[in-house]
């Protein structure tokens, strides 16, 4: 198997979940460098591939728990390594460019601010394909989008107004860090049905017996 498939112009997913977390990873390929979003599984296959490909000059994690084996990425690769301030620690790496809330970290990549998965759960929107990565923040359950609150939340409210904020950003497609062929981590053409729920989400707020 080929690790990596082209998804959408110079983006490609990592066809091979990460084993430690289960997630998905992708790639988007620049002239100024290439840019890994969450951590790939750490193989020969996988390394030679990101080779092929220019290597790569920084690694985004939309969380922490998404670092699995960064460490060999960034022994590798030498690319730098960037998370939200509240998940530095939880990354166990000795250094983390981090950042506190949405930033232009290049004229086509803006990374986003997006807590409530956890204190730090970010984002990543790349403007050239409108692609919206959002690590574990979005729920697609193969029909809808639901809000997807669940326990281990770090803060319920907070990661309601995330994923509700998501709608002013004028993104296609969505790239998530989990799916499957029920419910797939790629959801082209979302931003229609997206709205749609974010709308529906508002207005049920506005009910008496709203318990979401």
């Amino acid at each position: 198997m080929v690790p990596f498939e082209e998804v959408l112009p110079t983006v490609f997913q990592c066809r091979l979940r990460e084993p430690e977390t289960g997630t998905f990873s992708y790639l988007i390929r620049r002239p100024q460098g290439n840019l890994l979003v969450d951590t790939p599984p750490v193989t020969d296959a996988v390394l030679a591939a990101i080779d092929a490909m220019g290597g790569v000059v920084a690694l985004f994690l939309t969380d922490a728990s998404h670092t699995a084996k960064a460490y060999t990425l960034v022994e590798r690769f030498g690319c730098a390594v960037i998370a939200h301030e509240k998940e530095v620690d939880a990354t166990g790496l000795p250094e983390v460019h981090a950042f506190s809330e949405d930033i232009q970290w290049a004229p086509e990549i803006r990374l986003l601010a997006l807590p409530g998965r956890t204190k730090g759960s970010a984002g990543l929107y790349y403007e050239p394909q409108r692609a919206l990565f959002t690590g574990d923040l979005v729920t697609y359950d193969g029909e809808a989008f639901v809000l997807g609150l669940i326990p281990q939340d770090a803060n319920r409210m907070e990661k309601r107004a995330s994923i509700l904020r998501l709608v002013q950003i004028p993104f296609q497609t969505i790239l998530r860090a989990h799916g499957n062929e029920q419910a797939p981590a790629i959801i082209y053409n979302a931003y229609p049905d997206f709205a749609a729920f974010v709308e529906e989400t508002k207005q049920r707020a506005l009910m008496p017996d709203d318990g979401a």
